[in-house]
């Protein structure tokens, strides 16, 4: 409704375009939207409506529209529209004189008229002057024609997908080829591409030999354990002055003694590599003369030794722990307290050696239950040197390292699922290590 005005203009636009658009074709709906075609204008003009040119009413007045219908051929035409005495004259459509009436909506696959200098047919009706219209069909729209310039400098559209590598990452194929690296007598037990191995292995060696040659190498054994009823595991348990000196502080006893595991299993020995110990149990008090100094003294005596596949990164091990979450070296347990724990353990067939450290601490080793000791079996008994289980008495307390830790870093290979089938081990282990002192 234009300002100041009394007229309503609505745009009416046919239901032949919305089927036109969608490309309706089902009979039954082509049918309906030509039905509600013709029927809507009648009742708009019923109501006095008048149809008029498709312009902005808010700028300029619209003219009435004449009223389009489709002929075979383009041409002018006066006919006379003479009702049958028999039949009622049709309704003429309502418009006001002199103005033309409202064209009536196009059928389906006719174009839209477009304004110039048309022919025409002129149709009386009931004393009326009607003037029908005959567009001519506008002209087709031409192509744009469209031109490339250098075309061989536009970029490839085909989706790339990155290859992403982690770090140090040997395809199979190079892997294969590539000549495993060699152990030496200048690497084994050390630090090699900033790992290092948890265990030095050899050939087999008896239990008495294994003996024979630590105290060569002028180390003082501690204990000989069978870990199994055939005794085809049996660990021995070693250490010297210097290791002694270097956990003889507070909360370091673990890393006073050594293991060496004469496997019969597996037919060869395991020892347990004292830089890897010492860098794990004694934190920031490591001191790598003295680790290097104890690693030589073993490497001179034992022949033909190898690093094992169990490795860490070596600057991790002081803060290690299996996963997120877990227990690392600072969380230990406390399975006792008292003034008396000594007294308690003197005669003990469990405590199967004690080992008094220079600062008033002692480390022991307790021989886990015969059910609890099985669980070397289940994840590897190439790494059975952890056993006995060490136990540290300082400061009226007695305290383990807590064995989701101890087990995990003593096995560094260990898989999640191979931690779940030993779930119950920890607890059990802590119950074992408690005993003991009642």
């Amino acid at each position: 409704i234009k300002k100041d005005s009394n007229q309503m203009v609505i745009g009416m636009p046919t239901l032949a375009n919305v089927k036109n658009t969608l490309h309706i074709t089902s009979k039954k709906r082509v049918e309906w939207i030509d039905k509600l075609d013709k029927e809507i204008p009648e009742i708009l003009t019923s109501m006095g409506m008048v149809a008029v040119e498709n312009v902005n009413p808010l700028k300029e007045t619209p003219k009435p529209l004449a009223v389009t219908v489709t002929a075979n051929k383009t041409q002018t035409q006066t006919r006379e529209h003479v009702p049958s005495a028999k039949t009622k004259p049709e309704a003429a459509t309502p418009v006001k004189k002199g103005t033309e009436a409202p064209a009536p909506l196009k059928k389906t696959g006719e174009k839209a008229a477009v304004p110039s200098k048309q022919e025409g047919e002129t149709i009386k009706i009931g004393g009326e002057t009607i003037k029908i219209t005959i567009p001519k069909p506008p002209k087709p729209v031409q192509p744009v024609k469209v031109e490339t310039y250098n075309s061989q400098d536009i970029a490839d559209r085909s989706i790339k997908f990155s290859k992403r590598m982690p770090p140090n990452y040997i395809p199979p194929e190079q892997r294969a080829a590539k000549q495993k690296a060699q152990n030496t007598a200048t690497n084994i037990g050390e630090v090699v591409h900033g790992r290092v191995s948890a265990y030095i292995r050899g050939k087999f060696i008896e239990v008495k030999e294994a003996k024979k040659r630590l105290k060569k190498a002028g180390f003082t054994i501690l204990s000989v354990t069978p870990l199994d009823k055939k005794g085809k595991l049996v660990s021995i348990v070693f250490t010297d002055k210097e290791l002694t000196k270097e956990a003889s502080k507070k909360n370091r006893g673990f890393a006073a003694s050594l293991r060496l595991l004469v496997n019969k299993k597996d037919h060869h020995i395991s020892i347990t590599n004292p830089i890897y110990m010492a860098k794990a149990f004694l934190q920031d008090d490591y001191n790598d003369k003295a680790a290097k100094a104890t690693l030589k003294k073993i490497t001179s005596n034992f022949d033909n030794l190898l690093n094992s596949k169990d490795k860490l990164k070596f600057q991790l091990l002081p803060k290690y722990q299996f996963m997120h979450g877990m227990p690392q070296y600072q969380d230990m347990v406390v399975v006792a307290r008292g003034n008396n724990l000594l007294k308690k353990i003197k005669h003990n067939k469990k405590v199967v050696f004690e080992q008094k450290l220079d600062n008033g601490a002692t480390l022991i080793g307790v021989l886990l239950g015969r059910r609890t000791n099985k669980f070397v079996s289940r994840i590897g008994t190439n790494n059975a040197a952890l056993l006995p289980y060490p136990v540290l008495i300082e400061n009226g307390e007695a305290k383990i390292m807590e064995p989701k830790y101890y087990i995990s870093v003593m096995y560094p290979l260990l898989q999640m699922s191979e931690f779940m089938t030993i779930a119950t081990v920890p607890g059990a282990i802590i119950r074992d290590c408690g005993k003991v002192f009642k």
